[in-house]
């Protein structure tokens, strides 16, 4: 009997000094809309593991797209994201801004970039989209 106990205290104990780590991620789409001219490179599906990025900024969305080289380009995108998780939680997010780099020859790589408001706990898997404007001047 003192043998089952402590078998079972040795068993308990480990199953609670093991740490058990849940895994968040966001998954969002990009609605992107041509004014006028050139293409577009299929906007990326993000996965994002927000685990880690609770109070830092990181990477909501990616595309790239290409223009005339020397063409001026305009892109605005809608600063009301929808991300939901499957429970109906809605992600927070604060600081959200455009990041444009032209690559040369008329190649454009775009990222919207946020961070999760102070104290929102996230639970499960998020998806969501963003919308972007796209204007050749």
């Amino acid at each position: 009997m003192r043998a089952t106990l402590k078998i079972l205290t040795i068993l308990l104990a480990s199953l609670l000094s093991s740490q058990a780590t849940a895994q968040v991620t966001a998954v969002m789409q990009a609605k992107v809309e041509i004014i006028s001219g050139a293409a577009l490179t299929a906007p990326d599906h993000s996965i994002v593991d927000l685990s880690s990025v609770a109070t830092s900024e990181f990477e909501a969305l990616n595309f790239s797209l290409t223009a005339a080289p020397g063409t001026e380009v305009d892109i605005t995108f809608n600063q009301n994201s929808d991300l939901k998780n499957e429970s109906g939680q809605v992600m927070d997010l604060e600081g959200l801004h455009l990041k444009q780099e032209d690559e040369g020859n008329g190649n454009h790589a775009v990222s919207i970039l946020g961070k999760l408001k102070d104290g929102q706990e996230l639970n499960g898997k998020y998806q969501g989209s963003f919308t972007a404007v796209v204007e050749y001047l």
